[in-house]
């Protein structure tokens, strides 16, 4: 399909479609950068009747963000809804910046939505139906009052706190995983004790912060160990 020049004002993001959970501004930077220096970027999908973006979110907001006029855009026609998710899905789940854990279990909720069946959602996402059905689970709920009705929303879990699934999570437990890790506690204990051991942590001098963490560490060790020792 041949490339067409759109005006960018008439395009539309639409959230309720779009395989992500948010729009990631470092990666728009990247791409503000690769303009800058000459790079064209591919042509952005579009359903034609709409102007709904299937395809190239980022390239979309980097546009608006250097104030461009037009953007070439491949128009498409779709079916229904459903059709045009399934292919933003795709479209995401191939080459470039990949789907998280956050945006793989809004896919499975959209998909839901849509009443997709597990081997559809499994070619979108790219994986096995068994591992799938490992994904769905991965999550946790908070209680929310939406227009004064109490519901569960999901909410996804990394790697670190897997343990958690199925469990209904508190407002501090939801705003800390924004800066859990994704791999394994473990891990970074083991991480930190070699730093210890090895010395590789640079003097409190130099980085009094990080010296300052660890005697709260130390701290709150100590007080979780005498918890579960009583």
């Amino acid at each position: 399909m041949k490339p067409t020049a759109v005006a960018v004002t008439d395009l539309r993001f639409d959230e309720t479609i779009y395989p992500r959970q948010n729009v990631d501004d470092q990666h728009i930077k990247q791409m503000c950068h690769a303009l800058e220096g000459g790079i064209t970027l591919p042509p952005i999908i579009v359903e034609r009747k709409t102007k709904r973006i299937v395809d190239g979110v980022h390239r979309y907001h980097a546009a608006l963000r250097r104030e461009a006029k037009t953007i070439f855009c491949i128009l498409k026609d779709y079916k229904t809804d459903a059709d045009l998710f399934r292919e933003a899905v795709m479209l995401n789940t191939g080459v470039g910046l990949k789907l998280g854990v956050d945006d793989t279990l809004k896919v499975l909720q959209i998909a839901e939505r849509y009443s997709l069946k597990e081997i559809e959602v499994s070619g979108m996402l790219r994986t096995s139906i068994a591992h799938l059905r490992i994904i769905k689970n991965r999550y946790g709920t908070i209680e929310e009052t939406i227009k004064g009705v109490k519901q569960l929303r999901k909410v996804a879990l990394k790697g670190s706190v897997r343990h958690l699934s199925g469990e209904e999570l508190t407002r501090e437990q939801v705003a800390a995983l924004e800066s859990a890790p994704g791999q394994s506690y473990l891990l970074s204990i083991r991480q930190l004790l070699d730093a210890i051991k090895y010395d590789l942590l640079p003097p409190a001098s130099k980085h009094p912060a990080l010296w300052a963490d660890l005697a709260t560490l130390r701290d709150a060790l100590n007080h979780l160990l005498k918890r579960k020792a009583a």
